[in-house]
């Protein structure tokens, strides 16, 4: 994917991201929490698949990617950790305490500034 494609996803996660906090901050928890849920469930499945793929087929992961490919694992382990975190305690706020949302939300707090870093920031070349 080119940065050029990239970069209205990552655009609208953020944006998206931020409307979830502020419709918090206003009290409508289930909006908000529907907001965070859409915003971290694309990085939870994205990533997921890398730590999948390592899991079953390690030999045919590294056949395809390389060895180098396995560098990228603790990154990818970071990503799925904290949007499965994100994805938890929002889903948790509705039925126990609601500072579990904030919780949620601060943990995608990484992950957005690694988007917004490499849709924008990061070059190879």
């Amino acid at each position: 994917m080119t940065s050029e494609a990239l970069q209205p996803l990552v655009i609208g996660g953020a944006l998206l991201w931020v409307v979830s906090g502020l419709l918090a901050l206003r009290g409508q928890r289930t909006a908000a929490v529907i907001a965070l849920v859409l915003c971290a469930l694309p990085v939870l499945v994205v990533s997921a698949g890398p730590l999948l793929l390592i899991a079953f087929a390690r030999e045919a992961y590294v056949q395809q990617f390389g060895q180098a490919a396995l560098a990228q694992l603790p990154s990818t382990m970071a990503l799925f950790g904290a949007s499965l975190l994100a994805v938890g305690a929002s889903l948790l706020s509705l039925r126990a305490k609601p500072w579990l949302f904030g919780l949620g939300w601060s943990a995608l707090l990484p992950v957005m500034a690694f988007a917004l870093y490499m849709a924008f920031w990061f070059r190879i070349f």
